[in-house]
């Protein structure tokens, strides 16, 4: 069991509103964590903001959203994190289940906290990986040589393979959409 500290820099605090990254939920307090591909999450803790005397500016109503791109979020729920008892023993709680979405970038949007303060805190959000993101590849081929052009392409993208035989090909751009 992962105990968190009670020190102001082990937690994470904003008293500034900013502009979300999901235009829906407007000017506000959250935190975005960026994965940098595409895995599916499972289950998650939570560890509220954790400064003794302060745990009023802990997040208590929160919507979690999830995205692939950072622009078309996609709302998992809305859930309520249990406030932090202050103590260097601290230990969380369950956060919510994600049910294996697959995400790029996860969103946490506080609602309101346990304080009525105007600043809101967080000391930390983990979430499980769940076992799919190994990518296999059934034969490998040591010569072989693709080419793509133009580049950048706009609508069209010719693809050329020398050396092997391709029976099925999938691209995907950076947020991880298959392209058609």
């Amino acid at each position: 069991e992962f105990l968190h500290s009670n020190n102001s820099s082990d937690n994470w605090l904003s008293c500034a509103a900013k502009e979300n990254p999901n235009v829906a939920r407007g000017n506000g307090h959250w935190i975005q964590y960026d994965l940098g591909y595409v895995y599916p999450i499972t289950s998650s803790h939570v560890w509220n903001y954790n400064v003794q005397g302060q745990t009023g500016n802990g997040f208590k109503d929160v919507v979690i959203d999830y995205s692939l791109d950072g622009i078309n979020w996609i709302e998992l729920g809305q859930f309520t994190f249990l406030e932090a008892d202050g103590s260097a023993f601290y230990s969380g709680s369950v956060g919510p289940n994600f049910g294996d979405v697959k995400v790029t970038y996860i969103l946490l949007t506080a609602l309101n906290n346990y304080g009525n303060t105007t600043c809101f805190g967080l000391a930390e959000f983990k979430f499980d990986v769940g076992e799919d993101v190994i990518i296999g590849i059934d034969e490998t081929q040591d010569n072989f040589d693709v080419s793509l052009f133009p580049n950048p392409a706009i609508n069209i993208l010719k693809v050329q393979v020398d050396n092997v035989e391709v029976q099925e090909m999938v691209l995907r751009n950076g947020a991880g959409y298959e392209m058609s």
